[in-house]
Formats: C-alpha cells, sequence, structure tokens
C-alpha cells in the first residue's frame, strides 16, 4: 500500500488545532476533530478595471489579464477592444461581424472562430414543418 510519504514525500503532521497560518499544499490530521486537512492556493479577489467602450453580450475572449481581447458581440458583432491593464481600446475590425464566437492563445497570437453574423438588424422568418 502505498502512503503519503510516498507520494509526496513528506509524512502527514498530527495536530491538537489546526495552523494561523497553513501554507498553500500543506496538509495535517487535526487529532482533536479527528479529520485530515490541507491548504489549497488563497481565495482570489475580483478587481475592477476599465469598462468595455461598447457594453455587449455574446462576444469572445482571449489573452490574460493584462493583455485581454474581446471580439465582437451583440451591440458592436465588429469591433475588436483590447484592455491593457487599466482601460479599453479599439484596436482592430473582424472582417464580419458575428455573435457566439469561440478563440484561444495570447493577445499576440491569438484566434477567433465559428460563431454566427450579427442578426439584430435582419428580418427573421420562422417556418413550422407539418
Amino acid at each position: 500500500m502505498t502512503t503519503y510519504k510516498n507520494i509526496k514525500g513528506i509524512e502527514i503532521k498530527y495536530l491538537s488545532a489546526d495552523p494561523p497560518a497553513p501554507n498553500a499544499g500543506q496538509v495535517w490530521y487535526n487529532t482533536t476533530t479527528k479529520v485530515v486537512k490541507g491548504a489549497i492556493n488563497g481565495i482570489g479577489a475580483w478587481s475592477s478595471g476599465g469598462e468595455l467602450n461598447t457594453a455587449r453580450s455574446n462576444n469572445s475572449g482571449l489573452g490574460s489579464q493584462t493583455a485581454a481581447i474581446v471580439v465582437g458581440g451583440s451591440a458592436t458583432p465588429d469591433a475588436v477592444e483590447l484592455y491593457n491593464g487599466t482601460s479599453w481600446s479599439e484596436i482592430a475590425e473582424i472582417n464580419t461581424g458575428r455573435l457566439y464566437m469561440a478563440s484561444g492563445g495570447t493577445s499576440t497570437a491569438g484566434i477567433t472562430f465559428g460563431g454566427v453574423p450579427n442578426i439584430a438588424n435582419r428580418n427573421m422568418e420562422w417556418h413550422c414543418l407539418d
């Protein structure tokens, strides 16, 4: 049978109380509560930055926290905006405005694909098949 020490290289410490400030990845057995416990990475916090130039939905995004890109969407289906960690700026337009796309990659090597053309200003027809 394998043990935690065989897997991780350290033994689980037996403590009578939880440590006051455990490190991420630390594992211990609380002898008072009889529970094995562990610490995960700290709780993250949301922060706010600048707003998009045009609010939109059904868009796609890629990149990182300080170099994010938003492509297309309901209000401006052909717009591409870049976030620099502080504010957004329009940097380009895609050839055909789209909604519901998929994107991936970084802000310097990204791809956007799929989606549907913007139909907000078109008449829609619905057909029922019997």
